[in-house]
């Protein structure tokens, strides 16, 4: 039914919320398609959220590899909590 990708998710969005306001200006807006429409964009945005998420989740732990790769954990947790620079570890 969706693209489970965050671009087809949101084309997905803007053409479903153009379909939903057509439906409103035909039907009105507590028809039983335009309620239709708009609980099926609320899906899809709840979908285009959590593959945001993922996406910024699957980053995240990217980033924290290569940091990982370059800096000892305690010099790390040091830059965290106490704002200090991170000295990069000896190699």
């Amino acid at each position: 039914m969706y693209s489970w990708e965050p671009e087809g998710i949101l084309i997905e969005i803007q053409a479903k919320r153009k379909l939903m306001i057509d439906s409103a200006n035909e039907t009105g807006l507590t028809s039983e398609s335009t309620v239709r429409y708009s609980q099926e964009l609320d899906e899809l945005i709840v979908a285009y959220q959590k593959a945001g998420r993922a996406a910024m989740n699957s980053n995240l732990r990217i980033v924290n590899r290569k940091l990982k790769k370059y800096y000892s954990p305690m010099k790390m947790r040091a830059y965290i909590f106490n704002g200090a620079a991170p000295v990069q570890a000896s190699m």
